[in-house]
């Protein structure tokens, strides 16, 4: 990193990022054709988790090349001034890299939507048999991860 004052290497700050931010963009790349996609996601304990349709893009990428990275933030704003040089966004942000693997067995499958559940603030629950056997729930396992940090400028 090349601003190491913003490098956040505190695992618990961290995962509060994780755990603030709504959305994740997944990065993937097949014969040199990159793709990144927003989703939805869970966190738990260095595993993400996110659900998709049993077909498309994303699914057909992740099966020919399982390593992804991925991007969380939290507490964005954009600081404005009078000069455009002036301008700045406050941010915390995490950095990924890992394997992503569609979870085939049911108990796991149902892991992975009650973490996304709980991500976002809603209980797990009984979930429509129609609409569970539609769903795929990919499991994010995280091999590394980084923080950054810029929250306005710290007092020397």
């Amino acid at each position: 990193m090349r601003k190491h004052k913003r490098e956040i290497k505190s695992r618990d700050e961290i995962e509060e990022i994780l755990g603030l931010a709504r959305v994740m963009r997944l990065a993937l790349c097949v014969d040199d054709q990159p793709y990144v996609v927003p989703l939805n996601f869970g966190y738990r304990d260095g595993v993400l988790y996110f659900h998709c349709a049993q077909k498309g893009r994303k699914l057909d990428m992740i099966r020919r090349n399982p390593n992804v990275s991925f991007e969380v933030e939290s507490d964005v704003e954009i600081i404005t001034g009078e000069l455009s040089c002036d301008w700045t966004t406050h941010f915390r942000s995490v950095i990924g890299f890992g394997r992503a693997t569609v979870v085939e067995d049911e108990a796991e499958k149902r892991l992975g939507m009650d973490v996304l559940m709980a991500h976002h603030k809603a209980k797990p629950s009984e979930y429509d048999p129609h609409n569970f056997k539609l769903a795929t729930i990919v499991r994010i396992d995280i091999d590394e991860m980084t923080g950054k940090k810029y929250l306005g400028r710290q007092p020397a």
